[in-house]
């Protein structure tokens, strides 16, 4: 039961059991002081606990006084820019219900498109991030149509 009293629906629990991790690859100056990649400990209902930053060289990380496995670490060092995932601690990509997922889209076009949704969600909402997120479509998936439309949104 979460601290508040309230109760969880089962699905977290189910997602808990599995994902043990959340992690992803920062676009470039969204967490100025931290490195490329951040790695987020998560309770038994899938809430950060804890948080942590590595570089692309970083040869090990700990949360909580335990160190993050291996498995983590090589699964994180692995996201495309501006990608996050859930994560066993065996390295598995899950679901936010825990189910076995493909980490992320292997096409271009479709992680340039998923970034821009993200980006405009977070302009639309008021939301810190947003225009980051469209810089970063433009300068990593400059030959992508996403990265047409992230231009002239920028350009507005």
């Amino acid at each position: 039961m979460p601290a508040n009293g309230e109760t969880q629906p089962a699905e977290y629990e189910v997602m808990a059991q599995r994902a043990a991790y959340f992690v992803r690859h920062l676009i470039p100056g969204e967490v100025p002081e931290a490195g490329s990649f951040e790695i987020q400990l998560l309770d038994r209902v899938g809430r950060g606990v804890a948080v942590g930053y590595l570089d692309g060289l970083a040869n090990g990380l700990k949360l909580e006084g335990r160190d993050v496995p291996a498995a983590v670490i090589n699964a994180t060092l692995g996201l495309p820019i501006g990608v996050g995932i859930f994560i066993t601690a065996d390295g598995e990509c899950v679901d936010h219900l825990g189910r076995a997922a493909e980490p992320f889209p292997s096409d271009r076009e479709q992680l340039a498109g998923q970034l821009l949704e993200a980006g405009q969600r977070l302009i639309e909402t008021g939301v810190p991030g947003g225009r980051l997120r469209l810089e970063a479509v433009v300068s990593y998936y400059g030959d992508t149509r996403a990265a047409e439309k992230a231009r002239d949104l920028i350009a507005k």
